[in-house]
């Protein structure tokens, strides 16, 4: 029996949010891990306190009693391997279980799945904005109810109970963020591979025909539609559209503004961040880092990145508890 309150689980799932492996953990530690996440052996205190250490999480964070998630991965859109993004899945999905008891969030809509550009039309007529460049990509899904929220390691879609969940990765710029978004919504969408997601991203956020119509200088496209050089560029091809040749220096200005902060130039679209969850949380507890460390047992740091760092903006998609 272990010498003080340990649940295996939690060291494996804190141990993934680390991005560590097994036999990186127990050379941190000195001993070998994996019998005590597979409940062969406990861990004395002196041992619980140095994995605590070593992953950063409080040693309450070990101790049995939060909800446990087992995430279905195949009803996400996550790769082999991808452990950590999986971990921070049942994290936030912590997270929304406590923000629940407090205020209702919205349940995700979706029509029947079709062929990925014809949906894409379909969401964009259903958006009001059937072509051109398309402003609030984010408020359209948190609208709909898909909460989008910012996760470690790789960007990803996910089914969970009682919540459809895109994540972001909060390194991305503000181009390559919406990019990522629209694919992983083609992948809740059509329920199919990488190359139907990314159609449907092509269609959503850099309709054919608009594009056919627009001018052929990809700095003024990329900046106008707020997408990725590469992607536009990757897009115009397949459409046998040929864009005027630019100079480096142009080029250069162009990444430089997209890594900045997503750089869709002059203003012309709104920035596109996550919003939902910070202000649910906001709606839930006076303070929500504080209170939710505290619940879920973790640095103040870990939920800070999770929720992301949003300015407060009045919920319109949500509602209290009563």
């Amino acid at each position: 029996m272990p010498s003080e309150p340990f649940d295996p689980p939690r060291l494996t799932m804190a141990r993934r949010l680390a991005g560590l492996g097994v036999g990186p953990l127990s050379e941190r530690v000195g001993v070998d891990v994996e019998p005590f996440e597979l409940g062969q052996a406990y861990p004395g205190a002196t041992t619980l306190r140095d994995l605590a250490r070593a992953l950063d999480v409080p040693v309450a964070f070990f101790h049995p009693g939060r909800p446990r998630l087992h995430l279905d991965l195949a009803r996400t859109s996550l790769p082999r391997g991808a452990d950590r993004t999986a971990a921070a899945l049942e994290l936030l999905w912590e997270v929304l279980c406590e923000v629940g008891q407090h205020v209702d969030l919205p349940a995700a809509r979706f029509g029947p799945p079709t062929f990925p550009t014809a949906l894409a039309h379909r969401v964009r007529t259903a958006w009001g904005v059937p072509t051109g460049p398309l402003p609030g990509l984010i408020e359209h899904l948190e609208g709909q109810g898909v909460l989008v929220a910012y996760v470690p390691g790789t960007g990803c879609a996910a089914e969970l109970p009682g919540h459809t969940v895109i994540g972001v990765v909060a390194t991305m710029s503000q181009v390559e963020l919406r990019w990522s978004v629209a694919e992983q919504f083609g992948h809740l969408l059509t329920g199919t591979g990488q190359a139907s997601a990314t159609a449907f991203a092509a269609e959503l956020l850099l309709p054919a025909d608009a594009l056919t119509c627009a001018g052929r200088d990809p700095v003024e496209l990329a900046a106008g539609f707020g997408v990725p050089m590469d992607r536009l560029v990757r897009r115009a091809r397949g459409l046998g559209i040929r864009l005027r040749a630019v100079a480096g220096d142009a080029l250069t200005v162009l990444n430089a503004e997209q890594s900045r902060n997503g750089a869709i130039r002059d203003g012309r679209l709104p920035v596109d961040e996550p919003s939902m969850l910070i202000e649910a949380a906001r709606m839930a507890f006076a303070d929500p880092v504080t209170e939710l460390s505290a619940t879920l047992r973790v640095p103040p740091r870990t939920v800070t990145g999770l929720l992301g760092l949003v300015p407060a903006v009045v919920g319109r998609h949500l509602t209290a508890v009563r």
